[in-house]
């Protein structure tokens, strides 16, 4: 049983011949010794056949259809490769059973690692379960190319680009975290599949509030009902705190008299404080405490917070004529403001928590560009007033 070359569509077609021997194999011209044996049921298994050891040996590799026609080459060449160096791969053949496919890989490090030490673990999981599993997720871990991986993140990079990074940034790490696990079947000396891939340019978004559109974002979150809402906003405003660390505040961390909020688990992975200024201070102590739950900005599942505030905002931003602004981008204009104001990069840092300087420049840079829209305003004001009145009246 012989094919001008193996391909989907000629495997598709192959059939079994009842007058035919009893070992039907058709082999690939292109790749000697690979084949797919057809079964009297019409079952379809891909072989490899080699030499080794003066043996001839035929050794199943997978199930057409489990199997697709590239994995199952590329595990023909790795086995004739073993066969070269005159080792019989069919002696691998229980290690290869006991590999983890890439969505066994993908749910123990979520299980593992990532739950019990990242706070964006569930973001993590939600990447996987969306773009990795469907696309690759039967395939063996140990399987996986760079070439793969490459396919999700120009698949992804179509319509999100940045989220096309976030998820090879997840697979970089899986893997890393499977090469050091004894317990994982993943060989230690396998290529990480992320590495090499090359990432989609990104640059940093440098949205605020302008001052000019500062009157009309204030009526547009006082125009909300809900006075908890209204809290949100104008408290990620006021203190320039992360939604996260805002949502998830009770009012026990609460310290009107010292004027601080105090956060017992924060992305820098210890306890921090945020100051508050007066007007915070003033909206904490008018904002009603409900009974029975103790978050500052209780959401409407007992004992739970706020959570759903991206539908309010839409609402908010679209009211003031905002509508690229993200929530996210109040605690730009928090820093950006308070770099205006004449405060340090290094003051700036610490009351925004920040790690390092370099995330707080972002905001001098922001306040540099007022500068300059200001100053080009009072350049084209002071050029039109000096023009002679004859000119200024044509």
């Amino acid at each position: 049983m012989q094919v001008k070359r193996l391909t989907k569509t000629a495997i598709d077609t192959l059939e079994y011949d009842l007058e035919g021997p009893s070992q039907q194999i058709a082999w690939d011209p292109e790749l000697p010794g690979f084949g797919v044996r057809v079964y009297p049921s019409g079952r379809k298994s891909f072989v490899v056949s080699y030499r080794v050891r003066g043996r001839k040996r035929l050794h199943r590799i997978g199930r057409y259809g489990v199997w697709t026609l590239a994995r199952a080459r590329k595990a023909a060449k790795a086995n004739l490769g073993v066969a070269a160096d005159d080792q019989d791969p069919a002696e691998h053949r229980d290690e290869v059973r006991d590999s983890w496919t890439v969505s066994k890989l993908c749910d123990e490090w979520v299980k593992q690692y990532a739950k019990p030490n990242k706070k964006t673990w569930q973001a993590d999981e939600s990447r996987l379960r969306r773009y990795v599993k469907p696309a690759i997720g039967s395939k063996l871990a140990q399987d996986v190319d760079a070439e793969d991986i490459e396919d999700i993140h120009e698949t992804i990079s179509q319509s999100a680009p940045y989220e096309a990074n976030r998820m090879l940034a997840v697979i970089s790490v899986m893997y890393g975290w499977a090469s050091r696990k004894r317990n994982v079947p993943v060989p230690a000396t396998m290529a990480n599949p992320a590495k090499g891939v090359r990432r989609n340019k990104e640059v940093s978004r440098r949205e605020y509030v302008p001052v000019e559109k500062l009157p009309d974002l204030a009526a547009a979150i006082d125009a909300e009902e809900s006075v908890y809402i209204r809290a949100c906003f104008w408290l990620l405003l006021w203190t320039g705190m992360r939604r996260s660390e805002l949502l998830n505040c009770q009012w026990e961390n609460v310290e009107l008299d010292n004027r601080r909020i105090y956060l017992p688990d924060t992305k820098a992975g210890e306890p921090q404080y945020v100051p508050l200024n007066d007007a915070a201070v003033g909206i904490l102590k008018d904002l009603p405490k409900m009974l029975g739950n103790p978050f500052v900005l209780p959401g409407h599942i007992k004992e739970r917070p706020l959570n759903n505030i991206d539908k309010p905002w839409q609402r908010i931003r679209d009211r003031a004529g905002l509508p690229r602004l993200r929530i996210h981008d109040l605690r730009r204009t928090a820093g950006s403001y308070m770099v205006q104001a004449g405060h340090s990069i290094h003051a700036v840092k610490d009351i925004l928590r920040h790690k390092n300087t370099r995330t707080t420049e972002i905001y001098a840079r922001l306040a540099e560009q007022q500068a300059r829209d200001t100053m080009d305003a009072y350049g084209e004001a002071l050029t039109e007033a000096m023009k002679p009145k004859e000119a200024a009246n044509e």
